[in-house]
């Protein structure tokens, strides 16, 4: 026997597949098999490529029509579209104007457009319209993204119910920390959901079923066992590698180590494949964080705004995550700001 796999219907728990983790590493060092375990996540996920027995036996969970692609975002250019800042009674007063004649029963799903470049228009096509270019043109980077922060604080609590629903539409344009930042200020566990219209794509939080993600994690690089922060890079769209560790090299404080994840295949995100794969990128987060005593992680990622925002929505309880990308000639590497539990 060369591998024991266990599987289970459990959800993933960070906790036991680090045990799992560990077991295996010392089972192999002993020259034995290796264990891994799979979690109804990832059965879930492998069903997803068998269409056919996901026909025959899984239709009612798996609605089709949706597995791959998501159509259609409140798209007509009819709104009465409003800028960042305003007040909430200003904002309800324009989206009445919005509605014309109808009578508001439910609450009402707004659209906002975010952006942090300036060539970008909204007008018509959303509600609330809030820039962040003069943020993330900050000199400071670090005091742009808390202002971004705390504009994006001040917008979720004016589109708070009862008036509107905790559904949304939201255009997005950013650069990846803030995309990031908009699905950590928004995340998951304050009750929102929503669907991005971004990179021509719809991302969603929700009602999408878990796909294998085809990511491939290469063993970590390990650099200095003194420290307390690692680095996490994503290459979805493109690999990364090179460039990140050309940048590392140069730091004064080299990190404990590096773990890279590359998407396997040359096919596009979907939006299943893309909730899936925030899912599991939060989830090994988390467990690092809690299992390896990390004080700070350093998080390089080439993939899609939408994709950002899904992790950042799905990240729960975190140690500082500094987030950093690549300027417009891709040759070199700016920090974008930093997610910390108290924004």
């Amino acid at each position: 026997m060369n591998e024991f796999i266990i599987a289970t219907s459990a959800d993933r728990d960070a906790n036991i597949t680090s045990y799992v983790i560990a077991r295996s590493a010392k089972r192999e060092s002993d020259g034995k098999f290796s264990v891994i375990i799979r979690f109804w996540e990832d059965i879930y996920g492998w069903l997803s490529e068998f269409p056919d027995i996901l026909y025959k036996y899984f239709t009612k969970y798996f609605p089709q029509s949706e597995l791959q692609e998501l159509k259609g975002i409140d798209s007509e250019r009819n709104k009465v579209t409003i800028e960042w800042p305003t007040g909430e009674d200003v904002l309800q007063e324009k989206i009445n104007e919005t509605l014309r004649e109808i009578t508001r029963i439910d609450p009402y799903k707004i659209t906002l457009g975010i952006s942090t470049f300036d060539d970008v228009g909204f007008d018509s096509l959303v509600d609330l319209k809030v820039s962040l270019v003069d943020c993330i043109s900050d000199p400071v980077p670090e005091n742009g993204f808390l202002r971004a922060a705390g504009i994006l604080r001040a917008v979720k609590n004016i589109v708070k119910p009862p008036f509107y629903s905790n559904e949304m539409f939201v255009h997005l344009h950013s650069r990846l920390p803030y995309a990031l930042l908009f699905g950590w200020m928004f995340r998951k566990v304050t009750g929102y959901e929503f669907k991005i219209y971004s990179s021509n794509q719809i991302w969603a939080t929700s009602d999408l079923p878990l796909m294998f993600t085809h990511l491939q994690d290469a063993p970590p690089e390990m650099i200095n066992l003194d420290s307390k922060d690692l680095i996490f890079v994503l290459n979805i769209s493109r690999d990364i590698n090179r460039q990140v560790n050309n940048f590392v090299a140069t730091w004064e404080d080299k990190p404990r180590a590096i773990l890279s994840y590359r998407y396997l295949t040359s096919s596009r995100v979907s939006p299943a494949l893309g909730i899936s794969i925030a899912l599991e990128i939060s989830q090994r987060i988390k467990s690092f964080k809690d299992n390896w005593e990390v004080r700070k992680i350093h998080l390089f990622g080439a993939m899609p705004a939408g994709l950002g925002a899904l992790i950042g929505y799905n990240l729960n309880s975190i140690c500082p995550i500094s987030i950093y990308y690549m300027n417009n000639n891709d040759s070199e590497f700016h920090i974008g700001g930093t997610l910390t539990n108290d924004m």
